[in-house]
């Protein structure tokens, strides 16, 4: 591609930049408060599904190969949960993830 073709790219890029960064740019920054209040909603939600499951934190964490103190911090929010985990309480407690929902 010649200097012309170059110069298309580069400024279709910087466009591609404006339009993802403006609405960033515009937004606050997030809060560690709001990051752990997503955390525990997560972890509230887990521990709902694994109750109507009938199974304890001992039960799901033989199951998952896992502590059952992971189990206690991720349900608490008291734990960073992965999406290695996230997909993990999928698969076992047989709920779907939902990735782009807001709410």
């Amino acid at each position: 591609m010649g200097a012309a073709g170059a110069g298309k790219v580069s400024r279709r890029s910087s466009e591609v930049r404006r339009v993802i960064t403006k609405p960033m740019i515009e937004k606050s920054r997030i809060t560690s408060e709001y990051i752990q209040e997503f955390r525990e909603r997560i972890g509230s939600e887990i521990r709902a599904i694994r109750e109507s499951r009938g199974l304890s934190q001992d039960d799901l964490a033989d199951i998952m190969e896992v502590h059952r103190a992971t189990i206690s911090k991720i349900e608490t929010g008291k734990f960073a949960i992965s999406i290695d985990y996230l997909v993990k309480f999928a698969w076992y407690l047989d709920f779907e993830v939902s990735l782009l929902s807001r709410g």
